[in-house]
Order: structure tokens, then sequence, then C-alpha cells
């Protein structure tokens, strides 16, 4: 179980390189390309949610919103969200953030959805 884990632990950390080195050289384009070595939904989940504060780290942050509102669309994770909404409320998108924080909020109500 152990060695499972540390296996897991060392992919994720050479896919959140592998996704850093394809944005450097191509953008989100490059990305998806390199997000395909995600062995699981998970995994994939993880270094999409690391991208977007790596781009904000870089003072990409408009460009880490929008990559983020795309994927939550797409992909159910909860980091994902709460991101999008603390990056939207730093950025005085209120309107936007309540949208974000009220499916949660509705989520968290009607769990089966």
């Amino acid at each position: 179980m152990m060695q499972q884990r540390l296996m897991a632990a060392f992919h994720q950390h050479d896919l959140d390189a592998a996704v850093v080195t394809a944005y450097g050289k191509g953008g989100i384009p490059a990305v998806r390309d390199a997000l395909k070595m995600a062995k699981t939904p998970d995994a994939f989940k993880k270094s999409a949610t690391m991208l977007a504060k790596y781009m904000v780290r870089k003072g990409e942050r408009a460009a880490a919103i929008s990559m983020l509102q795309s994927f939550i669309q797409k992909h159910e994770y909860l980091p994902a969200k709460t991101l999008l909404a603390d990056l939207l409320m730093n950025e005085h998108r209120l309107p936007e953030a309540e949208k974000v924080i009220d499916a949660l909020w509705e989520q968290d109500k009607n769990p089966s959805q």
C-alpha cells in the first residue's frame, strides 16, 4: 500500500512538471497533450488546478481564471471551484464569484446532483 502511494506521488510530481514545461513551451494547447499522461482522473484534475496556481504566481491571473472557468464546466473538482471563487473575489468580480459559491452551496445541499 505504501509503495502504491509513493508511486502515485512520484507520478503526480512528474505529471505536474510536464504540465508546467508544456505550458512554458506552448501554452494551454500544449498542456492538453501533457495532461494525457495522467493515469487517473484525480491526477488530471490535480495537475490542472496546480497549473492555475502556477499561472497566478506568474502574474497570469486573468488567464488562470479563464482556464478554471472552462475546466469546471467539464470536470467536477472542488479544489478548482474554490480556487476560482477565491481568484474572482480577489479581482473584485463578486457577481461571478457568487455564482460559483452558490453552485457549491446548492451542490452541498443536494449531493446527488
